[in-house]
């Protein structure tokens, strides 16, 4: 039970409220003494003292005690460094105060930086005595080609030029790895038929097919441009062509029909070869002079490939060639004339391919023939070989000797 003492009875003797003490103030109904009781035994009148976190007095004449909240002096820091925030509690130095300090909350530190350059990475690193981390952004050890990392030992495209490759150096002012790189090495040399020409958007040339080549088992291959013809050069009767359909080459082989030809019906010493090159022909032993004319011929025609028989015409036959003395002249007159072709017409005809397809092409058909004027060619005058000497006269004498 508490009992507290009357104010005026404050001069001298006041003891500890707490140990029960006769006085007529009812006990207040919170159980404390208002105004308390100083905690000395005795005060002088005017001495200011402490109690119950006031500042009191002891007034002048026994008139009893006066007291105002205790005034305490502490200036709130400011609390400015990321991540701290103000916390006020009481003063163990000092009950009556409280006291305020900056303390750490993590979460109210700045967030983790969003993103770092390419070839660089967020590394956090706790400070003591700091309450956030501080963030930097670190290499990753990797090289950076637009906009694009790499891993050391990695290919780097850079250029259809060069090849580059990721290493494991860095470049002290940029802090990245350095990219390694040499240049492509360009093989200039082409097959036969091919040349070197410009691809664009590549580095190197490429190899492009600007003849045809025919290849003949154990013989040497016959290169030819596009619009040529040639005969095999050990059998007239085939010939290679070359001919470019849609950028394409193509090349073909043709063999020459020639007419039945049976050289015991012919004239010693008249077996001459056509014009061709390749079908025989001669005077027969019974012929009495065929005029000139057409004769048909079933030949094969050839073109990129594609083939087919066709009966045609050729010109043959005796024309009036002959060599006479003219006494006019004096000397020999000439005459000579050749069969040749009279009417020709442009024919068509459907070649087959080896693909299945077919195409259609047209061809010169001789229509009639006639014998036709030509010079003459002179027989080459006979070589006279020097130092021979003139023929003896029977007994060895010389004409007009004794």
């Amino acid at each position: 039970e508490v009992w507290c003492l009357h104010p005026a009875d404050c001069g001298c003797a006041a003891v500890w409220p707490w140990q029960g003490v006769l006085g007529a103030n009812p006990p207040h109904p919170s159980g404390t003494c208002d105004p308390p009781c100083p905690p000395t035994s005795c005060l002088q009148f005017g001495e200011h003292f402490e109690f119950d976190c006031k500042s009191c007095v002891c007034l002048e004449g026994g008139s009893g005690i006066s007291c105002l909240p205790k005034t305490c002096s502490q200036e709130p820091p400011r609390c400015t460094e990321e991540g701290t925030y103000p916390l006020t509690e009481v003063n163990p130095a000092d009950t009556c105060c409280n006291i305020t300090s900056c303390k750490c909350n993590t979460s109210l530190c700045p967030a983790t930086p969003s993103k770092c350059p390419l070839g660089f990475e967020v590394k956090s690193e706790i400070t003591p005595g700091k309450c956030c981390p501080t963030y930097a952004c670190v290499p990753k050890g990797v090289c950076v080609h637009q906009n694009a990392e790499y891993q050391p030992g990695s290919p780097v495209y850079s250029s259809k030029c060069q090849d580059c490759v990721c290493t494991n150096r860095r470049n002290s002012s940029t802090e990245l790895n350095v990219i390694s790189c040499t240049h492509v090495l360009c093989d200039n040399s082409c097959s036969p038929g091919f040349e070197l020409v410009e691809a664009p958007g590549e580095c190197c040339g490429k190899c492009e097919q600007t003849h045809c080549i025919i290849k003949r088992p154990g013989k040497e291959p016959i290169i030819l441009k596009p619009g040529d013809i040639k005969h095999d050069p050990k059998n007239n009767c085939t010939f290679f062509s070359c001919v470019k359909i849609h950028n394409q080459l193509i090349s073909s082989v043709s063999n020459i029909t020639c007419p039945d030809f049976d050289p015991s019906i012919c004239l010693p010493g008249s077996i001459t070869l056509m014009p061709n090159g390749c079908c025989k022909k001669c005077i027969p032993r019974n012929e009495t002079r065929i005029f000139c004319s057409a004769i048909p011929v079933t030949r094969e025609i050839s073109f990129a490939g594609c083939t087919n028989k066709v009966t045609m015409n050729y010109c043959s036959g005796s024309c009036g060639t002959f060599a006479l003395y003219s006494a006019e002249a004096q000397a020999l007159d000439h005459r000579c004339s050749c069969c040749k072709e009279e009417r020709t017409s442009q024919r068509e005809v459907v070649l087959h391919c080896p693909q299945g397809g077919s195409r259609s092409h047209t061809y010169t058909h001789i229509e009639s023939c006639r014998c036709q004027d030509t010079v003459c060619e002179l027989p080459p005058a006979p070589r006279r070989v020097p130092g021979r000497s003139r023929r003896s006269s029977p007994g060895g004498l010389r004409p007009g000797g004794a």
